[in-house]
């Protein structure tokens, strides 16, 4: 999708180029988990894929793990180049969106995950794999309702809390709304990560 301008100060940097893709790399992430449980596939690889540092001394973090989106971007799946790469998973930053979310982001399983400093043994837990792919896609999902809501003054355009926004930012929107929403779905029906690649080959 077509970059159009610099979006850092504006709402569809916070909510979109920030929050929504890291949603969609979260739940991408564990979805690689579940299935590679689920075929018997090497764990190790996977993380390797999403270069993924469980070295929390070396990052200085205090909970979650380090990994990059460059994986996500290489196999073909739309990310925003406004976006850098690398990203924590699962960081503390997200307590804030658990506390005031207006979706149906679960907040004691978010905790479980959250607040904790991942171990190898962690990414072969099913239920924390599943706590997380519920997350990441619930995580995805609100940072457009937020979005829509902030810049429509709660979908109100007469409202006194609208914020005004660049109509190339709002089209942007709509559209990896409808694209994440369709990868997501896609992606959950995929038994392997070649049926992903060649969903995104046709």
């Amino acid at each position: 999708m077509e970059n159009t301008g610099n979006y850092r100060n504006t709402p569809f940097y916070t909510h979109i180029i920030r929050y929504a893709v890291d949603g969609f790399a979260h739940y991408f992430l564990m979805r690689d988990l579940e299935r590679a449980l689920n075929t018997g596939s090497r764990i190790d690889e996977v993380l390797e894929n999403h270069k993924i540092n469980l070295d929390h001394k070396d990052i200085n973090i205090r909970n979650g793990f380090k990994g990059s989106i460059d994986y996500i971007r290489r196999i073909g799946i739309d990310i925003p180049e406004e976006r850098e790469d690398n990203i924590i998973y699962f960081d503390i930053d997200y307590t804030n969106r658990i506390l005031h979310s207006i979706w149906a982001l679960n907040r004691n399983e978010s905790r479980d995950i959250i607040n904790r400093l991942w171990k190898i043994e962690d990414f072969y837990n099913r239920d924390l794999i599943r706590k997380g792919k519920k997350f990441g896609k619930e995580l995805n999902q609100e940072a457009f309702v937020i979005y829509f809501m902030q810049i429509g003054g709660h979908l109100n355009l007469k409202s006194k809390t609208t914020i005004m926004e660049s109509r190339e930012n709002l089209l942007r929107a709509l559209k990896y709304k409808e694209y994440y929403r369709n990868w997501i779905n896609l992606v959950e029906r995929c038994p392997s990560l070649v049926d992903v690649q060649q969903a995104i080959r046709n």
